[in-house]
């Protein structure tokens, strides 16, 4: 069953095998290169990870191994971790469930964007039809107006799909349907379609679907233009939309008649939404002012347009009444900011009195430590930096040294849970950083952007770190690809020491010959050994390779396709 070993290719799904845990760097006098290792290590391996990859894994190979009980374990543990539709399809695959199948491919296609969807399910559905599997194919079926909509935005292949395709007026019907939701690009193919075949009413429909929202008046108001011009009448879906048109209109007495109307009506319904969206076409105040007393998204909403009218004082005072009715919300650090941008030092002194204790924000530590001294700014900046912030560390290390002796400083630093401080003060006197601190410090010059600096204590600098500054600097590129020789980027298949990653590896025969001369030959020459016979085509030497390192390496995939290629091609040079 080659199906969803297929689709894992269409989604360009890699292996799940653990990189650094899977492969070790295998030296001997002859060869050096990295190789799996044998099973038994990498099941120990997996046993000790205990993480969602490792119990994916064992999962799959307890299922190779025929122990099902055991592999559904490991399957239950991983999926309390993760769940993986991708990953689950290969385990089905093994295990041959078509239903689990199926509803892991339906969750792929569910989760793609349409353009995603449509070519995945046109995939399936050939790979169905041709493997003749027990899966439903009908639901999989693409219609021809439905992948040519997909094409919007790839001009190339939506132009040779429709001449490569018969439309009927029917097909044509659909197709403008669907076309005149979108903003189309002028000379692209959908957009000449619809110019060829749209009535004056598809194209007022498409004006109307191109209307961003209810506030994008300009877009309205050609709509009723376009209406006009053409003699056809416009349809009002909402009150917003028929107050719009008393405004393009003109039409004053009319406007107030029906605004005074609907506000009426929604407030006796109590229908804020709806509210709302009146407000945005009318900005009558009255509405505002009574939907911020009912939500604090209400209130948050009229303090913007406060800014937005530039009403600084009444602002100011509305911001802090927000933040007394709502001292845990979202916004809290937003109105906080605005509100000390504004405010004056009086004003600023004010806000910290009043709403430190009450409001736990980001914005009033930092104005509490901008104004403390002495202790009470070394208190605040420690909590700060406790928490893991590195804002203050230089900062609390001159409060400290200018209240304390440097045997005082170093014993305080030291002591916290905190290494950072510590660290930088070390790298500040020009003193050796222990070997314990060297990851604070590797941290912080990170986080301030201290390259050079940071070059000294590149062994401490995490993974993902290292892999960002290797993108722009050649010498932690350098130190990248020696420390993480195995991933993607840092593999050089033309290097010795990748040949088992090597599609087409350049295997020397004298190399072969000294490896063959000693009594016992190490796996990783035995393999080198087998691909050199291979490329030979002599299939007797590579087999008796192959089948010694097939008992022991079954879980690497290139070891297994190995040995089954010398079989097939032993039957084969048999039978002639």
């Amino acid at each position: 069953m080659r199906f969803v070993y297929l689709f894992f290719i269409m989604i360009s799904i890699l292996s799940y095998g653990e990189t650094d845990g899977r492969y070790e760097l295998r030296r001997s006098k002859e060869l050096t290169m990295f190789f799996p290792k044998a099973d038994s290590e990498y099941i120990d391996y997996l046993s000790e990870k205990k993480d969602a990859a490792a119990y994916f894994e064992l999962a799959v190979i307890y299922l190779k191994e025929g122990s099902k009980s055991k592999s559904k374990d490991y399957l239950n543990l991983y999926l309390k971790e993760e769940n993986d539709p991708r990953k689950l399809l290969e385990y089905y695959n093994i295990d041959k469930s078509y239903k689990k199948i199926e509803e892991n491919l339906d969750r792929i296609i569910f989760a793609a964007d349409e353009a995603e969807s449509l070519q995945y399910k046109k995939r399936i559905y050939r790979e169905i039809e041709n493997k003749k599997l027990p899966i439903s194919k009908e639901k999989y079926k693409v219609d021809k107006i439905q992948e040519f909509l997909s094409y919007l935005g790839e001009e190339e292949k939506q132009r040779k799909f429709f001449n490569s395709n018969k439309w009927t007026k029917g097909d044509i019907r659909k197709i403008l349907d669907e076309l005149k939701k979108y903003e189309l690009k002028e000379k692209t193919p959908s957009k000449k379609l619809f110019d060829m075949f749209a009535t004056k009413k598809d194209r007022l429909e498409n004006r109307y679907h191109n209307i961003k929202n209810i506030e994008d008046t300009e877009s309205y108001f050609d709509y009723f233009d376009f209406a006009k011009s053409e003699d056809i009448g416009v349809e009002l879906k909402t009150p917003s939309e028929k107050l719009l048109y008393l405004k393009y209109e003109k039409n004053i007495d009319g406007y107030k008649e029906a605004k005074e109307g609907f506000i009426k009506e929604y407030l006796e319904k109590k229908n804020n939404r709806a509210l709302y969206t009146l407000w945005t076409v009318t900005e009558d105040n009255n509405i505002i002012q009574y939907l911020k007393t009912q939500s604090e998204e209400y209130h948050h909403l009229y303090l913007k347009e406060l800014l937005k009218k530039n009403k600084i004082s009444l602002f100011y005072s509305e911001g802090e009444k927000f933040l007394y009715l709502y001292p845990k919300s979202f916004y809290k650090d937003e109105i906080l900011e605005q509100l000390f941008s504004i405010a004056s030092e009086s004003q600023k002194s004010e806000l910290v009195k009043k709403y430190a204790g009450v409001v736990d924000s980001r914005i009033l530590d930092r104005e509490r430590i901008k104004m403390a001294d002495g202790l009470i700014k070394i208190e605040l900046m420690e909590k700060e930096i406790l928490k893991g912030s590195s804002d203050y560390t230089e900062e609390f290390i001159e409060e400290l040294e200018s209240l304390y002796t440097d045997k005082e400083v170093a014993e305080k630093l030291k002591s916290m849970e905190n290494r950072e401080p510590y660290a930088v003060y070390l790298m500040q006197n020009d003193l050796v950083v222990p070997v314990e601190y060297r990851g604070a410090a590797a941290r912080y010059l990170y986080t301030v952007v201290e390259l050079d600096a940071l070059y000294a204590y590149r062994k401490y600098i995490g993974k993902s770190e290292l892999k960002e500054l290797s993108k722009s600097s050649p010498r932690y590129k350098e130190e990248y690809a020696q420390r993480c020789p195995l991933e993607d980027e840092n593999i050089d298949s033309s290097k010795e020491i990748y040949i088992y990653f090597s599609e087409n590896p350049i295997l020397k025969e004298s190399r072969v010959k000294e490896m063959e001369s000693k009594k016992i030959m190490e796996p990783h020459e035995m393999y080198y050994a087998a691909l050199y016979y291979k490329q030979k085509k002599d299939y007797v030497k590579s087999y008796r390779l192959s089948n010694l390192l097939n008992q022991r390496y079954s879980f690497s995939e290139k070891i297994v396709k190995l040995h089954r290629d010398n079989i097939q091609r032993l039957k084969k040079n048999s039978l002639n």
